[in-house]
């Protein structure tokens, strides 16, 4: 994640949000298509680098296009609309392979097609944040090295031990996300099969 930050810096949020979401929605299409355990830990891991990159680029694009005093507003809108997309994910997304069942389908192919609603949908946000979000605002640097760009990150964390904690503070939330994230699939196809 800490990567995915820095790269950012480089060739700009937009891209690597609209990517984040598009990887995630391509997992979620391959996902219940594998045939054997290799090709599920992979799609495992395709699913799992959309689903961290995504809060890195939200809270860098928080950073980028609030101002000083708003920002603190923005965070919590945030908050607030993540804890809607989790709650339409458990109310909507979770009832979609019975929805599909009554409609005639065996169970196998009902949570197929329910993930790759989920899969359509990720890939329409990320193609909205392509297109919707502004350019003008978390220009890249490229002339900069990326691993110029991560020393810098990290030495800011010895300046000032507030950056440290909010470093500690973004490790457990995002990571927290990272995980509920990762693992919701498994919990779906576990709901599904109900």
């Amino acid at each position: 994640m800490g990567f995915i930050g820095a790269f950012s810096d480089k060739v700009g949020r937009r891209w690597l949000f609209a990517i984040g979401f598009i990887i995630l929605g391509l997992g979620y299409i391959v996902y219940p298509l594998a045939t054997n355990v290799t090709q599920l830990f992979i799609y495992r891991i395709l699913f799992a680098v959309g689903t961290a990159m995504i809060p890195v680029m939200m809270t860098a694009c928080i950073q980028d296009y609030s101002q000083d005093c708003s920002r603190g507003k923005w965070v919590g809108l945030t908050s607030v609309f993540n804890g809607l997309g989790v709650a339409s994910m458990s109310l909507f997304f979770s009832k979609l392979p019975k929805y599909f069942e009554e409609s005639g389908y065996d169970g196998a192919t009902a949570g197929t097609y329910a993930f790759w609603v989920m899969g359509a949908t990720s890939i329409v946000i990320g193609v909205v944040i392509l297109f919707g979000l502004s350019k003008i605002t978390g220009a890249p640097r490229q002339r900069e090295p990326l691993l110029k760009l991560l020393k810098e990150g990290l030495a800011c964390a010895y300046d000032n031990p507030k950056i440290v904690l909010s470093y500690y503070s973004a490790l457990a939330t995002r990571g927290d996300v990272v995980i509920v994230g990762t693992y919701f699939s498994a919990w779906f196809v576990a709901v599904g099969a109900q």
